[in-house]
């Protein structure tokens, strides 16, 4: 049974600025963007302790065709998942862990 997983205001905005992004490419490469940001959406919320602890309580998935690092903090008590960051890992990593 998968938990339900929500987004922080700064991972809706890195998401949504990414696919805009992508769209700069392609139509198509977006989509698969889309999707597969999605796919790990669904993979962490089925199986939340699965994905490595970093800092705290803040565990990562590292996408494998787009150069992103999901961050979120799995709560057990809630049934939910708090995604904090969609990171391109170009950016300095000191702000994955920033919740602005």
């Amino acid at each position: 049974m998968a938990n339900s997983f929500k987004l922080a205001e700064t991972a809706q905005r890195e998401f949504e600025n990414s696919a805009l992004w992508y769209t700069s490419v392609s139509e198509t490469v977006r989509q698969r963007f889309v999707d597969d940001v999605f796919r790990a959406f669904d993979s962490i919320s089925r199986n939340p302790e699965f994905y490595p602890k970093k800092k705290g309580k803040n565990r990562e998935f590292v996408m494998r065709k787009f150069r992103f690092i999901i961050v979120y903090e799995f709560l057990p008590k809630e049934g939910s998942v708090f995604i904090l960051h969609v990171f391109h890992t170009s950016r300095h990593p000191k702000h994955k862990y920033k919740n602005k």
